[in-house]
């Protein structure tokens, strides 16, 4: 049955509003892609011109260690050029050591899930060591792809500017330990001889008393007791000072003797487990231990009220391990700067000296212990130590 010209042209005019319509929204589609493409390629522009202002060197890599983005603060602070790093991986612009490091590093990232900070070195094309502190950080694309990005600043002065500090403590505790050793000599070889004589002295004056000065016989029995007592507390305080027993009989027989003397002296449980390394342990670790031990039992004796205390020395992997634990009254570890106490501070530096590292746990009421983890040998290039407070 054939239409009407009237529905023929009812029919056209409908396929010309439809085609017109669908230009119209193909043409507006068009129009949305090419303005979400302009934003895209503005966002692109924003980043990149705020990643190369950036004072922090920025890099990106793709799952198999490609880098693949580098800003310009990267290219500039590194010495590199785009062309040098861009598709390649660390094995092929760095040294294996420094590259391994990288890798494991951008897989410990990947394996997180989320940033974490690490301190790297690297080696610019002029040989100069670079030192620096990284984020690093997994991402996907659109596409699903995972990439590890990192973001790091310059640290090198201020590495130096601790190195400085390190040594200028060394030198305070070098000087400190002189200084104790000098009055140590003082009193061994001065007031305790003098102390000696003066005892000598009343012991004569109390024999040629006649019989009948009971009184004045009793009295100078008691200050010759007096002055053997002080001759003992001044022969304490020379080995306080300087332990010339460690010379002699070493860290485990003078840490047991230690244990013995602050035991015997306040009426405290003081338990000494002891280990034989089997090696020769460096002099600097063998007084840093020793005193270390020493102010942790004289901070225990002040501060802790504890009855009971446990000390043991042992070794690992990584050297010795001493260990002074107490049933006190604890503190709240997680106390820092000026609360934190001199004491403290000291056998912080002092670990810190031979490349070891300190640990302290304590909560109130809860007791408090003590770690301290040296190296059986000492390097100029010891690890940064990391020294960590926390509650147990």
């Amino acid at each position: 049955m054939a239409l009407s010209p009237q529905l023929m042209g009812v029919a056209l005019l409908i396929l010309v509003l439809v085609q017109t319509l669908l230009i119209g929204i193909v043409l507006r589609q068009r129009g949305r892609r090419k303005r979400a493409e302009q934003a895209v390629s503005e966002s692109e522009k924003r980043f990149r011109l705020f990643m190369d202002h950036s004072p922090a060197i920025a890099w990106m890599k793709d799952g198999q260690g490609h880098y693949v983005y580098m800003n310009e603060s990267y290219l500039k602070q590194l010495g590199v050029r785009l062309e040098d790093r861009l598709g390649k991986t660390d094995y092929e612009v760095y040294p294996r050591e420094t590259a391994e490091q990288f890798r494991e590093n951008d897989k410990a990232a990947l394996a997180a899930g989320h940033s974490i900070e690490f301190a790297e070195e690297s080696i610019r094309p002029d040989g100069k060591t670079c030192f620096w502190l990284a984020y690093k950080f997994p991402f996907r694309e659109a596409s699903g792809q995972l990439f590890v990005g990192g973001i790091a600043v310059d640290i090198a002065e201020q590495k130096t500017l601790e190195e400085s500090l390190r040594a200028v403590s060394g030198r305070l505790i070098h000087a400190q330990e002189e200084e104790r050793a000098r009055i140590a000599r003082e009193l061994h070889d001065d007031f305790s001889q003098r102390v000696v004589i003066l005892g000598m002295g009343l012991e004569r004056l109390r024999e040629r008393l006649p019989k009948s000065e009971v009184e004045g016989s009793a009295r100078v029995q008691e200050m010759l007791e007096q002055t053997q007592e002080l001759s003992a507390d001044i022969h304490s305080l020379s080995h306080q000072l300087h332990p010339t027993i460690l010379e002699h009989i070493g860290l485990v027989s003078a840490l047991q003797e230690l244990c013995k003397e602050i035991g015997g002296k306040y009426k405290m449980e003081v338990q000494f487990t002891k280990c034989d390394p089997g090696l020769e342990i460096p002099k600097d670790t063998v007084l840093c231990l020793f005193r270390v031990a020493q102010e942790a039992l004289g901070n225990i004796v002040k501060h802790s009220q504890a009855k009971r205390v446990q000390v043991e020395l042992g070794t690992s992997s990584s050297g010795l391990n001493l260990r002074i634990r107490d049933d006190g009254r604890g503190f709240e570890s997680e106390l820092k700067g000026a609360s934190t106490g001199i004491g403290l501070i000291g056998m912080q530096e002092r670990i810190r000296l031979v490349g070891g590292r300190l640990l302290v746990k304590s909560q109130p009421n809860c007791g408090t212990e003590i770690i301290a983890e040296a190296p059986l040998c000492t390097s100029k290039n010891a690890a940064e130590i990391r020294v960590q407070t926390a509650g147990q």
